[in-house]
């Protein structure tokens, strides 16, 4: 959607079946490492150039059982202030509608965050192309944060095709892997 344009009529709803199995598609990832075009202050940035594909235009809102299977997954992020510039910010806006894109960057932060990397710093901006977005988030480690973009990615796409999150003890080992030096749960 573009600024000041409604929402496309034309855009089924999504169904809840398991078959539909639209993907988003991580088109390039970038780690910037100085200033930017992003920030001044913050030099550790990864900027994911996504695809929402046939997932541009469908709001969080619009998803059964979206919000509920996030906030079970991801509690905390609660703490996320997001653009309503209080506590449960980011909540209100998933449950007030939001693209998934934006749900991507909350979540690679938190998944950081919950690794003992605390990092708060993202934005999600739209290209010049339809569907395509920037999702810009703060990462301490590279690989950590090059990590957590891609597995935010499988996780929002799962939770809004209404799947399972595959492997539910991932959360306690990822949680374990805040120093750079030890293994990652995907090494």
């Amino acid at each position: 959607m573009y600024p000041g344009e409604p929402r496309r009529a034309d855009v089924a709803p999504y169904n809840g079946h398991k078959s539909f199995q639209v993907t988003m598609k991580i088109l390039q990832m970038l780690t910037l490492r100085g200033p930017n075009y992003w920030s001044i202050r913050r030099h550790r940035l990864i900027v994911l150039r996504l695809d929402l594909q046939d997932w541009d235009e469908r709001y969080t809102d619009e998803l059964p059982g979206f919000y509920e299977a996030l906030v079970e997954l991801l509690p905390s992020l609660e703490e996320h202030f997001c653009s309503p510039g209080c506590r449960g910010g980011f909540l209100q806006r998933l449950r007030e509608g939001t693209l998934l894109g934006h749900v991507v960057e909350h979540v690679a932060l938190e998944l950081q965050t919950l690794a003992g990397m605390p990092v708060h710093f993202g934005r999600t901006r739209e290209t010049r192309t339809r569907g395509v977005y920037n999702v810009v988030y703060e990462y301490q480690y590279e690989r950590a944060g090059r990590y957590a973009g891609r597995a935010a990615v499988r996780i929002c796409q799962d939770l809004a095709r209404g799947d399972a999150i595959p492997n539910g003890n991932w959360l306690p080992t990822w949680r374990n892997c805040g120093n750079s030096n030890r293994p990652l749960p995907w090494d």
